[in-house]
């Protein structure tokens, strides 16, 4: 009896997004990427020039049949 292994892996990208303390909404900071040390460098520039306190990162699935997925997420404080 043999098994094999099955690995799903969707195509998809890489989201970066900001937002200031108090604040509901994320606002995304850059482009979508699908490498995600691309998508961490933008959240970390972006809060480090900006009064931004909080900085995450989305996986988002292309077809739309997964939630995004939290990568990263930063706060300063």
């Amino acid at each position: 009896m043999s098994g094999y292994i099955h690995i799903h892996a969707p195509p998809g990208h890489y989201l970066p997004q900001t937002k200031r303390r108090g604040c509901r909404l994320w606002v995304n900071c850059g482009h979508k990427t699908i490498y995600r040390s691309t998508a961490f460098m933008a959240a970390a520039k972006h809060l480090s020039r900006t009064g931004v306190k909080m900085a995450r990162v989305l996986w988002v699935d292309k077809d739309g049949y997964y939630e995004p997925n939290l990568v990263m997420e930063a706060k300063r404080k």
